[in-house]
């Protein structure tokens, strides 16, 4: 055999037929010529993809395959193939045999499926879709706060040209070229729930591709990437920021006003606060994205020096030294 199907499909030969579908409906979103328009390399993969599928999916063309015969002639017709209808001539069954004998139903039963004929077998349901993956990047603001947002979506859907079948008067359907589905692209508006982080995952029940099989779509799930912001740093559901403070503020103590993710909030700094310092503002972080509490705010200070030159300046700040009570660099190791 010149061609490992097996292989093509990413699957073992001991592969379930549930695991061949799997792997196939995997493949064919992947190389869909819809997903990739102009792509020969893409085209060429999905044709294979398809045609692995159509020999391994039906057990009486795998056991054939895997016996080291040449596939039936249909194992490389596609799609289309499958929905077409089969004639007399090519059902490999003797119906003269059986009337010439005096038969009946009893023996058409027992000729065809070795026994008489049993309960109708009941209908499995049709298995669910895959599920519809999407990233979307949102704002700092929109993740902590809330919001919404406008994306686009590429969903698979089932062919209207050819109502799923991937033929159209006997010949592979040219709108969906015989997969029976095509995609779309859909505008969608998204609600962000306060909280959200990179990672996070959003589920949009019924936005994701169309049941080949008939049944309920399936999800839409968004795996989301939040922006960093310039001044505000989060870790879990706090925030973390700096404020800067002149060294009067950070000496004497001073009231200033600092911004929250809320808002602006005022604070009283106490005298003689070191740069450095951390601060925590209780219930002023993010809220929890599954509980809702909120986390907390840090501020540390940065003390800032004067960054104009003057003699004034400088005997004054000589004057603090006088001030000091201890060694500032006590504690430093001598070496390492």
């Amino acid at each position: 055999m010149s061609k490992d199907y097996y292989e093509t499909l990413g699957v073992g030969k001991d592969a379930s037929t549930a695991e061949i579908k799997k792997a196939y409906r995997r493949l064919a979103r992947k190389y869909h010529p819809d997903v990739n328009p102009g792509d020969k390399a893409a085209e060429e993969k999905f044709k294979a993809v398809s045609e692995a599928h159509t020999v391994l999916s039906d057990p009486a063309k795998r056991k054939q395959y895997d016996r080291g015969e040449v596939p039936p002639p249909w194992a490389d017709a596609g799609p289309a193939y499958r929905h077409r209808t089969v004639t007399a001539e090519e059902i490999p069954f003797d119906f003269s045999s059986l009337f010439s004998q005096g038969g009946g139903y009893e023996d058409l039963f027992s000729q065809m499926f070795g026994g008489r004929p049993g309960p109708a077998p009941r209908p499995s349901p049709p298995p669910p879709p895959a599920a519809l993956t999407e990233e979307v990047t949102v704002e700092f603001k929109e993740a902590v706060l809330g919001g919404s947002v406008l994306m686009n979506a590429k969903r698979q859907k089932e062919c209207a040209a050819c109502g799923g079948r991937g033929n159209k008067g006997g010949r592979v359907c040219s709108a969906c070229r015989g997969a029976g589905v095509v995609v779309e692209t859909e505008k969608v508006r998204v609600r962000i729930p306060a909280g959200v982080d990179t990672g996070s995952n959003i589920r949009l029940a019924g936005k994701g591709n169309s049941n080949p099989h008939g049944g309920p779509p399936g999800d839409l799930y968004l795996h989301i990437t939040v922006k960093p912001h310039p001044y505000f740093l989060r870790r879990g559901d706090d925030i973390h920021t700096e404020v800067p403070l002149t060294v009067l503020e950070a000496y004497a103590g001073a009231e200033v006003e600092i911004p929250t993710i809320g808002g602006r909030v005022k604070v009283r700094v106490p005298p003689r606060t070191q740069s450095g310092q951390m601060f925590r503002l209780k219930g002023k972080g993010v809220p929890n994205l599954k509980t809702g509490a909120p986390g907390d705010h840090y501020y540390r200070i940065r003390v800032v020096l004067p960054d104009k030159e003057s003699e004034l300046a400088k005997d004054l700040i000589k004057r603090l030294n006088d001030y000091y009570s201890f060694p500032v660099r006590a504690g430093l190791p001598e070496e390492l």
